[in-house]
């Protein structure tokens, strides 16, 4: 279970390459606390700010300004304590959705199979 989320005073503006155009601002002043085995959905129109609140969590992006924390630890990179899904399909095809999941079991070396065939983490 992922502990508690703390989201204080966040902002996530991107530039823009054109410097006829102003920057993007994501996120501003953004703050949220998320108390561990809580349930949350973020809703919201196409462009504002839902998926970049995400990747900030995930530590795929940096803050403009203020800070995330997991469990008191300010977020600045990804971490195997938490998981992403990106919107694109990120799937094998040619695989099932238990050895599309596997994979990635596989890979950190904490897939193995259990008696009777039955496949489990550990």
């Amino acid at each position: 279970m992922v502990g508690q989320i703390s989201i204080q005073n966040v902002k996530k503006e991107f530039v823009n390459q054109d410097p006829t155009q102003e920057n993007v601002v994501a996120l501003n002043d953004f703050t949220l606390d998320i108390e561990p085995g809580t349930f949350v959905s973020l809703i919201g129109p196409s462009e504002c700010g839902k998926s970049t609140l995400l990747r900030l969590i995930g530590g795929l992006d940096a803050p403009s300004d203020g800070k995330i924390f997991l469990d008191n630890t300010e977020i600045k990179k990804p971490g195997s304590d938490r998981g992403f899904a990106f919107q694109g399909s990120n799937l094998f095809p040619w695989l099932t959705v238990e050895k599309n999941i596997a994979f990635g079991l596989k890979a950190r070396h904490i897939y193995k199979k259990c008696k009777k065939g039955r496949t489990g983490v550990y």
